[in-house]
């Protein structure tokens, strides 16, 4: 089995890194960043931090145009999935371009633009939603929609590079590093957390051959409503599956042509160039191309630093852990460190195997850190890149 889903995650590396490729598939070498980076993380107990630096040090390596998009895209995605991450800013500067000209604001404010979309989702069957995979608040955003969407009756959530079977993701209730490529990223873990626990039914449908999009598609329309005709669905996908265009030809369009069922999609990811225009901690609906989408949101969401919350309350108790003077000294010398919070009995069951709540990355002068965290009991874990554990707590947090 173990061999099985290192297999699959191969497969998904090299379909992952063709579907960037397009015309420019002929290249004399290739360097492949993400299976780098994947590689260090999970052969250093799931270490977050390693797959980072990982890819700083193969940079040097990258030398063609492709390799070295390539490489910007694997470092984006990795350096994601710790949040309290100045690099990030660094690389957003690098991938996107300031926008010409400013959007037409068709809604605004989270309330406003809620309220929209599920207002318009109680007449469809299917709701699809894409996300770019670096940028959590996207993830963030449709784990905040779930209880809405669960009481206008979708059961179903189908989600990109997910690995597990639902019957063994629904036993357990909560994910681990082997559920899915994207599933190890705290935020969207949380949003497996949340979707199982409203009672939601998990949905793989990612089919990796040439004919991607149509055997996706396929796949989504055998595992819901072929069996179930009521099925009312949820779709978290990536950039331009959720496209509708028949020239485009991609998983939306034949998710339509198959099931005779079109679906209503919500893009998030091609309005990414407005969002660090505008107000933080908002969203926005703007005007653009109904052939391929229903709404474009500018999502500028601010995901907030502790484990993710469906219901958006504020009075979330503290947790403070004081840095021994250790990691204080090895913070000043410019080493990197990282904390993983874990709910106790996930990792008591799995270990490194577990998906933390929460990864932080600490910065030299740090004496304490403090988040915001919903009670109950965690393992706070503080590594090197290279795994080595400086502290190791058990923080109970009670609700106030």
């Amino acid at each position: 089995m173990k061999r099985f889903g290192l297999k699959l995650r191969t497969i998904y590396f090299v379909i992952l890194l063709l579907s960037f490729l397009g015309k420019g598939f002929a290249q004399e070498s290739l360097c492949n960043p993400l299976k780098v980076a994947d590689t260090a993380m999970m052969n250093n107990n799931a270490n977050y931090l390693g797959a980072v630096e990982a890819l700083k040090q193969l940079r040097s390596h990258c030398n063609t145009n492709f390799e070295q998009n390539m490489h910007l895209q694997a470092s984006l995605t990795y350096n994601s999935f710790l949040q309290h991450n100045a690099c990030l800013d660094t690389l957003y500067g690098q991938w996107y371009k300031t926008p010409s000209s400013a959007p037409v604001i068709l809604a605004e404010g989270i309330k406003d633009v809620m309220d929209t979309i599920l207002l318009n989702a109680q007449h469809h069957r299917v709701v699809m939603f894409n996300e770019q995979h670096f940028h959590p608040n996207h993830r963030y955003f449709v784990s905040l929609l779930l209880p809405r969407l669960y009481a206008l009756g979708f059961r179903y959530i189908a989600m990109e590079a997910l690995w597990e079977s639902a019957d063994s993701l629904m036993q357990r209730g909560y994910p681990v590093q082997s559920t899915g490529f994207y599933t190890k990223e705290p935020v969207m873990g949380q949003l497996v957390r949340n979707a199982l626990s409203t009672g939601f039914i998990p949905v793989k449908y990612d089919f990796f051959t040439d004919n991607r999009e149509y055997e996706s598609a396929l796949n989504l329309y055998g595992s819901t409503i072929a069996q179930d005709t009521a099925a009312r669905i949820v779709v978290l996908a990536g950039i331009g599956h959720i496209l509708k265009a028949e020239h485009l030809q991609r998983m939306a369009y034949h998710f339509g042509q198959i099931s005779g069922i079109i679906p209503y999609t919500i893009n998030q990811s091609d309005s990414e160039t407005y969002a660090r225009q505008m107000q933080e901690n908002t969203l926005y609906l703007r005007q653009g191309n109904p052939d391929n989408c229903d709404l474009y949101v500018i999502n500028n969401l601010s995901v907030p630093l502790q484990e993710q919350n469906i219901n958006m309350e504020n009075n979330i108790p503290l947790m403070d852990i004081e840095l021994p003077q250790e990691i204080i000294e090895y913070l000043a010398e410019q080493q990197s460190l990282f904390l993983s919070v874990f709910r106790d009995d996930e990792f008591d069951a799995c270990e490194w195997q577990a998906v933390p709540v929460l990864n932080y990355l600490l910065t030299a002068g740090q004496r304490h850190i403090s988040l915001s965290i919903p009670s109950g009991q965690y393992v706070c874990i503080i590594r090197t890149a290279t795994s080595e554990v400086l502290l190791r707590q058990t923080v109970n947090i009670e609700e106030q």
